[in-house]
């Protein structure tokens, strides 16, 4: 798209209310529990004297890995009973059915009782799967756009390493927010540095654990984390690791409470988001789900001190100029890292009189004349998307914050440049395309914005990437291939109107970058980074 020209901006969003599930791609079955096992079954029926630790312990290897489903979905064709026909392509399970399977059993009569029952892996297996199945025959009480918009939203992954790299240079290193995270390491009495890197520790013991093809059963005395043995294999303080894991655990009792006050009720699963283990004495704990501990070292540390703030006003404006250096740093290290002079990077700069301000940063293309501008946002989806029904509402503002008023900013940013004749290569001969990063996203697969600029549709130029969606595309800018950042956002957009294949632009990113067998230069320098910061934190604590 050219820029500096007059003309009328416009904006409009057509929701995807009525579109049929067959729309889409990346859409899953779930396995019913009637046509599995040929008859209806309550929980309370499947769930009688089948529960014990072991019983927590499957639920927990269950529900930690994305491709977990799909190893025990093999597994269980040679090793339940039940089957009638062929089910081998029904999901037994997604994110929501466990987190609610976590409730039901949490919710049973008498937690502590069970919590000594001895019952074996095999038999534990069989009755999660009976309870998964149950779940999968709720009603769902929502249209079909916002439902897809909200399961798209709660079953997406960032990569593990990448937020870990965002903690490490916002929370562990961001100047502006630095007296909010320092006023939350008092009260807590540890510091976030030790936080993130003994919550890595932790969630890469489990992926060493998981890696393999086939779903191996695991006892519960193999699987529960023991901070005595991890301590003993690392040399922290014992103290120190209670501290961290009581402030992101739940006991039995509090579990029961939550589960019996929210059951049935697939929106709120509030307890595990803000603690997503379940602690069984001060030393023994079970990850609840996966993502959730993921999120622990960044979405879930942001609300922490935010919230410790007292919610200070000036907390989300020193968090913003954080996380939008977090970015400006990751446009300039990528373009270098690449080092062929393919891209160069254009930091923000003000002009004129009134010291106007340029986007926060540009990515050129001196060879093809094409220029991305970047605005970056600390902005969120409003949190009632997922914790209500048919919140369609709530999306239209999220858009609206997310999108249309970012993107007529950067918009006529950098029409006011060229037309002012302000930098001698952001010029009238270039075309142009804008991108605002935010700290999460909506799937633009399940909702058509629309960008119209005298009359024409200019859509293809404007896009609204979530912070992993963007980290992932630079991930394979610097990959080997012949294709540019511009081709990659412009065939990434075209993919979302596929017949009957409908994806998000995130999801489009992730195939291509698995499609290349090399490993992507950026991705190489993030993980030394984190390794050098793990030897670097463990190596202090041992002799």
């Amino acid at each position: 798209m050219n820029a500096g020209k007059n003309g009328v901006f416009m904006s409009e969003s057509n929701e995807c209310k009525n579109d049929s599930a067959d729309e889409f791609a990346n859409k899953n079955i779930l396995l019913s529990h009637k046509e599995y096992y040929g008859k209806p079954g309550s929980a309370d029926e499947i769930l009688k004297n089948k529960v014990s630790k072991e019983t927590l312990s499957q639920l927990s290897i269950l529900s930690f890995l994305s491709n977990e489903e799909k190893k025990f979905r093999r597994f269980c064709l040679g090793n339940l009973s039940g089957k009638r026909g062929d089910f081998s392509n029904g999901f037994i399970y997604g994110r929501i059915q466990v987190l609610e399977c976590w409730k039901l059993i949490l919710s049973s009569e008498n937690p502590d009782r069970w919590a000594g029952n001895s019952m074996s892996a095999s038999d534990s297996l069989n009755a999660l799967h009976q309870l998964l199945t149950h779940i999968n025959d709720y009603d769902v009480h929502e249209d079909t756009g916002t439902y897809f918009v909200k399961n798209a939203i709660q079953t997406a992954r960032d990569d593990f390493k990448f937020k870990l790299y965002r903690a490490h240079k916002i929370f562990c290193s961001g100047k502006n927010i630095a007296s909010y995270v320092s006023a939350y390491e008092r009260d807590t009495g540890f510091s976030v540095e030790a936080y993130v890197n003994v919550i890595f520790a932790i969630v890469l013991r489990i992926r060493m654990m998981r890696n393999s093809e086939d779903f191996r059963v695991l006892e519960f005395s193999e699987w529960v984390i023991d901070l005595h043995q991890f301590s003993h294999d690392t040399g922290v303080e014992l103290s120190l690791l209670t501290s961290i894991m009581e402030s992101v655990s739940f006991d039995l009792r509090e579990g029961a409470e939550f589960s019996v006050s929210t059951l049935n009720n697939l929106n709120d699963y509030s307890l595990f988001r803000n603690k997503p283990f379940l602690r069984l004495s001060p030393t023994e704990y079970l990850p609840v789900e996966g993502r959730l501990v993921e999120e622990l070292v960044f979405d879930n540390l942001f609300h922490k001190v935010h919230l410790h703030s007292g919610k200070n006003e000036g907390f989300m404006k020193d968090f913003g100029a954080d996380f939008e250096h977090y970015v400006q740093g990751l446009c300039r290290d990528a373009c270098a890292i690449k080092g062929d002079g393919r891209y160069e990077y254009i930091p923000e700069f003000s002009y004129g009189k009134s010291k106007s301000k340029s986007p926060d940063a540009m990515i050129l293309c001196p060879k093809n004349k094409t220029l991305l501008a970047l605005e970056v946002k600390s902005a969120r989806y409003l949190d009632v998307i997922l914790t209500g029904d048919n919140q369609t509402e709530a999306i239209e503002k999220s858009l609206d914050k997310l999108l249309f008023t970012p993107w007529e900013q950067v918009y006529k940013s950098i029409g006011k440049i060229v037309k002012q004749k302000r930098h001698p290569k952001i010029t009238q001969g270039n075309a142009y395309m804008f991108a605002i990063i935010t700290m999460n996203e909506i799937p633009l697969s399940y909702i058509t914005p629309r960008m119209i600029f005298n009359s024409v549709d200019s859509s293809r130029s404007f896009y609204s990437l979530g912070i992993h969606t963007f980290e992932l595309l630079l991930a394979i800018l610097t990959q080997s291939h012949d294709y540019n950042i511009y081709d990659l956002l412009l065939y990434a957009y075209d993919q979302r109107f596929k017949d009957k294949e409908k994806v998000s632009i995130k999801t489009t990113l992730l195939r291509i970058y698995r499609s290349y067998d090399d490993s992507s230069l950026l991705d190489a320098a993030v993980a030394k980074f984190i390794v050098e910061k793990q030897e670097e934190f463990f190596d202090s604590y041992r002799p």
